[in-house]
């Protein structure tokens, strides 16, 4: 019944997560994460004729999608960093002097 079928999204939907992770990395798939509020209101509202019926609900909607859409922007924005210099023998420092062994 109903509980098998919550099993079987859920081991589905959380193998997913993870092969996703595997593939573009954590910080990358983190970003979406709010997005799945959304979309299970849209789900919601074709397979089982659900509608929004408040106000504060919309509310919720539009700032999941502005806060999400904000974050991507901002990050698109961000200078990427520069790749790090590879150190040759000629940029390391010179060794420290050694310290003298006092006489006994």
């Amino acid at each position: 019944g109903w509980f098998g079928l919550y099993v079987v999204v859920m081991l589905v939907g959380n193998h997913f997560a993870i092969w996703v992770i595997g593939r573009v990395g954590a910080p990358f798939n983190s970003m979406f994460i709010g997005w799945r509020l959304v979309i299970t209101v849209a789900f919601a509202w074709v397979l089982l004729g659900e509608a929004l019926t408040s106000v504060a609900q919309f509310i919720g909607v539009g700032l999941v999608i502005a806060s999400v859409t904000a974050f991507l922007w901002l990050q698109r924005r961000k200078p990427k960093p520069s790749k790090p210099k590879v150190l040759t023998a000629e940029d390391s420092p010179a060794p420290a002097p050694k310290a003298q062994q006092l006489p006994a």
